[in-house]
């Protein structure tokens, strides 16, 4: 479960991550998240975009990327993993950018948002499988933000979740609780920023406090 739960948050913030869907497809790469830099583990994340300001594809570590392309509402996601196997993801898409949902070869997930368009919680189905009943919800992520905006590049780039154009809180606690109500994640999150007000480091704390991990960001 916790595998499909990870692959699901992982493609949502991916794409979150990326600045507004320009409505006039004027989009400009400067101020777009480039690469993230993962100190504690010694790997990095780099991020590409079409001619459309729009993700079109993630490199992750060990080589595991994230190819994606556009028609209409929906939004689809070429996932390989070398270590397993290549999946295929749908994101079917609100307005301003918002992801609706998710749907994987045997997983569905749900999002919902606050009325600034950050992202509050998400919910994890499966389709199939013996130890999961499908169609039962497994787990639910919520999340909580900062509420500070910050009216800056890394607010539209960066903050998870943050996709209309109010939306701009970052991401302070996400909380995973599943369906029998145990908590299986906690943690917290702190920011540090650029001279040009752009988040450029982020910090990750467990609920007992113990530091988790620490990214850097660079812009192009």
């Amino acid at each position: 479960m916790k595998g499909g739960i990870k692959t699901g948050l992982l493609l949502l913030i991916a794409f979150l991550i990326t600045a507004f869907i320009q409505q006039n497809n004027a989009a400009v790469i400067k101020g777009k998240l480039k690469r993230i830099d993962r100190y504690m583990s010694g790997t990095h994340e780099d991020y590409f975009y079409d001619d459309y300001g729009r993700l079109s594809h993630v490199v992750l570590p060990y080589g595991k990327h994230y190819t994606y392309t556009y028609s209409g509402n929906f939004v689809f996601v070429e996932n390989v993993d070398p270590t397993q196997d290549t999946y295929y993801d749908t994101l079917i898409m609100k307005t301003y950018g918002l992801v609706d949902s998710i749907v994987g070869e045997d997983r569905f997930w749900n999002y919902s948002y606050d009325i600034s368009g950050n992202l509050t919680s998400q919910s994890y189905v499966p389709l199939r499988g013996k130890k999961r009943k499908p169609g039962k919800e497994q787990y639910h992520t919520y999340l909580e933000y900062y509420s500070e905006q910050w009216d800056s590049a890394s607010a539209d780039v960066f903050a998870c979740g943050c996709r209309s154009k109010g939306g701009r809180n970052l991401m302070k606690k996400i909380v995973g609780v599943t369906s029998n109500g145990d908590t299986t994640e906690f943690f917290t999150y702190r920011y540090y920023f650029d001279k040009e007000e752009r988040v450029k480091t982020r910090t990750k704390y467990y609920r007992t406090g113990q530091l988790y991990d620490s990214l850097g960001f660079s812009y192009y």
